[in-house]
């Protein structure tokens, strides 16, 4: 029996296109299996509003790769969490395989390897053309992983391995058009990292935290969050090429000294030391115009970076993951609203003291000579 990721490598595109059109072009008999492996699919995602949302969106765009991608990652999970569904949906895919030998996609053979943005391992049989690079955590479209109501897709961690360790960060799709309003948006890359042997950090309640905050803000939709997980070194460089942020939002654990900690390979801890940090926002920094940094020790950081950059937030001591939560969702909250990054942040600092968490003293906004944070508005107000 083949893997889940593999499983669903090969249905999520049958299930985007739909019994009626395979029947259309390939025949009853790949219309009727599609159908029942649609009806199995649809029987275990009732009630999961994700899940659900996430099969309607390919289902509307059925040749997206993004939205098969999204699609990929939810069947695999459902049937990592249960074995029977899997094996029907891994019967319902033989019979596929059978029945269709490459009269619907192109029928391949392959190892798809490469960016850790990619599947890893084999993939046999019938799978999407063109090269698949992970589901999709941005955006305000059906094949946006916080969901249509601020749900958060946390990837377990084989599916993670699977799908690559940065569950996030492909472009929205190529066949989309770009408006002007689009254009505008400010996006704001969170990256998480919670190494193997480390202490469990609470990042899918941050971001969904800071997800709902955006959201309920008055220019929620001049403000694009994009997540990855499991960080690794490269997939800085990789991130930040292809989605060129305003904003860029490290959260994880520090060192004392004054390291982030991002994972390997392996999973395992991977220091990145501040001078390393400062060289590659010197590099990368293009539309870059804060860095927040919710993690321990991490003022070290932010200072070496605001050699660079205009604004960085950094945490002069350990921090906790109530501290930390309640800091970032109040602060994009009033990025949202169109306040200035330091307005953004006493937000933050009051939050706390609103709260009763006596952590206030911790988080710090630090600055590039002669850049002023009360005068750099992120999201302004659409009609100035």
């Amino acid at each position: 029996m083949l893997d889940p990721v593999s499983i669903a490598a090969i249905a999520a595109p049958y299930l985007a296109k739909g019994a009626d059109a395979l029947a259309k072009t390939a025949g009853e008999k790949i219309g009727g299996i599609v159908g029942d492996l649609a009806q199995s699919v649809a029987n275990k995602f009732k009630g999961d509003s994700f899940a659900e949302q996430t099969l309607a969106g390919a289902q509307e765009k059925p040749d997206s790769k993004a939205r098969q991608g999204a699609l990929q990652a939810v069947l695999a999970e459902k049937m990592e969490d249960d074995p029977d569904f899997a094996r029907t949906v891994q019967k319902l895919v033989d019979a596929l395989q059978k029945g269709s030998a490459g009269s619907v996609f192109d029928q391949r053979n392959q190892t798809v390897h490469g960016s850790q943005t990619n599947i890893a391992g084999s993939v046999k049989g019938p799978v999407f053309s063109g090269q698949f690079n992970g589901p999709v955590a941005q955006g305000g479209d059906a094949n946006d992983f916080r969901g249509a109501v601020g749900t958060i897709y946390k990837p377990s961690a084989s599916v993670r391995q699977h799908f690559g360790d940065v569950i996030s960060g492909l472009p929205r799709d190529n066949e989309s058009t770009h408006s002007d309003n689009e254009s505008k948006k400010i996006k704001a890359l969170f990256l998480a990292s919670n190494p193997k042997g480390t202490t469990t950090l609470e990042l899918d309640r941050e971001i969904r935290g800071v997800t709902e905050k955006i959201r309920a803000s008055e220019y929620r939709d001049s403000l694009d969050l994009i997540s990855a997980w499991a960080v690794r070194p490269d997939d800085l460089l990789q991130l930040l090429n292809q989605h060129k942020p305003q904003i860029v939002h490290f959260s994880g654990h520090g060192s004392k000294a004054g390291e982030i900690i991002l994972v390997d390979s392996h999973g395992s801890p991977k220091p990145v030391n501040p001078a390393a940090l400062r060289a590659l926002f010197e590099t990368l920094k293009d539309n870059i115009r804060l860095v927040i940094l919710n993690a321990c020790y991490s003022k070290k950081q932010a200072e070496a970076i605001t050699q660079v950059i205009d604004c960085a937030i950094g945490m002069n001591d350990a921090i906790g993951d109530e501290a930390a939560i309640t800091f970032a969702a109040s602060f994009y909250r009033a990025i949202g609203f169109g306040r200035s990054i330091k307005q953004a942040f006493d937000q933050g600092i009051v939050a706390l003291l609103l709260e009763g968490i006596p952590e206030e003293n911790k988080p710090e906004l630090l600055t590039r000579n002669g850049v002023n944070p009360e005068k750099i508005v992120l999201v302004p107000p659409e009609d100035e």
